[in-house]
């Protein structure tokens, strides 16, 4: 079982030609049982990761769900600047929600001009929809960033979704020296909070304040990731109590053994790059275990997929290879939700996986308060005001933003 996403301009007549030719070269393959003719200059890199994803949300009673897999992300280059991806991940926590496990392969194909997917899968027309209004403006992140501070802005709209109005994050990029994979560059991303007006099970609107952060830690030529790190937190009352919901994810590479990548010689400086996005000290205990609420399985969850893709668009500046790694989370985080995969391993946070298995970090703390840590009626100064409300349906967004040196 597969899904297959491919990259589209929007809905015009060059993207319903790609989606023509791109299902006849499928087609070819089928019927003939051989696959598409390639360039002799093609060429194929394999990379494969671990990644853990925790949901936690604490009310009346607690909720927790851990969920790792191991995938490999296979990029080939192909004729007329396309790129096929393939993600596999292991069949423990399968990534697609397709039957009643999942199936453990994503497809999908990126024109390299356009830095848009194409997809036909009606379970990846999310991905599909919010990373293809996030690459319409930006720019690639270089070298040349590194020290610098700046900010990127998102305006999407996904429908059926609480998206804000706009989405304001603050980057910074730091160039880093590591003893076995040479010069690399960090980047962060941390949003400005912004809140959302949902309706609760019994027709009650109420605001959850949000806020999203993310590190990636990339090559010297941003083509590959070593290890990222995203944090989200939702806060409300709309209930007449307090409610939080976190979602926290981890992903490095490893080798064909499991082996962690050895990122020995990163300095101090990326502890606290890393410290930023909030990551937590302990797990949550699960005192009275209870379901998660109706906002936090639809809504919120949108709303994590989305900003999810977002921060690491921002990051990067463009879609490859961070869109492997927001593929694989965002499936894993739609099943957790939806109780459709079970908790894996022992009970462990994010930011101790990281430092008990990636040589390099095993000394930093990269673990800090919460990642609202001032406390959710603050919100709205901090942001300048009401960031949000629930999306109306329809396209259009995009980002931009400006750089300059950090103080």
């Amino acid at each position: 079982m597969t899904f297959e996403f491919k990259f589209k301009r929007g809905p015009n007549m060059k993207q319903f030609k790609w989606k023509i030719l791109f299902a006849a070269i499928l087609i070819a393959a089928v019927l003939t049982g051989v696959q598409p003719a390639q360039s002799a200059d093609q060429q194929e890199q394999s990379h494969r990761f671990k990644m853990i994803s925790t949901i936690e949300y604490s009310g009346k009673g607690q909720y927790r769900s851990q969920a790792e897999s191991y995938f490999t992300a296979t990029k080939k280059i192909l004729d007329n600047d396309m790129a096929s991806y393939t993600i596999t991940s292991d069949k423990t926590n399968p990534i697609s929600g397709t039957g009643s496990w999942g199936s453990n392969e994503l497809h999908f194909v990126v024109n390299r001009n356009t830095r848009q997917i194409l997809c036909d899968d009606e379970q990846l027309k999310f991905i599909e929809n919010v990373n293809n209004q996030c690459v319409k403006s930006f720019k690639k992140l270089t070298r040349e960033d590194i020290g610098k501070s700046w900010t990127r802005t998102f305006a999407i709209t996904v429908p059926g979704s609480a998206l804000p109005q706009e989405l304001v994050f603050n980057l910074k990029a730091a160039g880093l020296d590591t003893k076995k994979q040479g010069k690399t560059i960090a980047v962060r991303a941390v949003s400005k909070p912004f809140t959302l007006n949902l309706t609760n099970n019994e027709g009650k609107s109420g605001q959850v304040n949000c806020k999203i952060g993310a590190v990636y830690l990339f090559d010297n030529q941003v083509e590959e990731v070593y290890l990222s790190v995203s944090v989200f937190e939702a806060k409300t009352k709309m209930n007449g109590y307090d409610e939080t919901l976190r979602n926290e994810v981890a992903t490095y590479r490893v080798n064909s053994d499991g082996k962690p990548v050895d990122l020995t010689g990163l300095s101090k400086e990326f502890e606290q790059l890393i410290r930023k996005v909030g990551l937590s000290v302990k797990p949550l205990k699960v005192v009275k275990k209870v379901a998660l609420p109706g906002w936090a399985q639809t809504e919120i969850i949108n709303t994590v997929k989305a900003t999810n893709i977002c921060a690491a668009t921002a990051c990067e500046g463009a879609i490859n290879p961070v869109i492997t790694i927001c593929a694989a989370s965002s499936q894993m985080i739609g099943l957790q939700s939806a109780g459709a995969i079970t908790s894996t391993g022992a009970t462990i946070t994010a930011s101790k996986l990281l430092v008990q298995s990636v040589p390099g970090m095993g000394a930093m703390k990269i673990a800090a308060a919460p990642l609202m840590g001032l406390g959710m009626g603050t919100t709205g100064a901090i942001a300048g005001g009401t960031a949000g409300g629930v999306a109306a349906a329809g396209g259009g967004g995009g980002g931009s933003d400006a750089r300059s040196a950090s103080d």
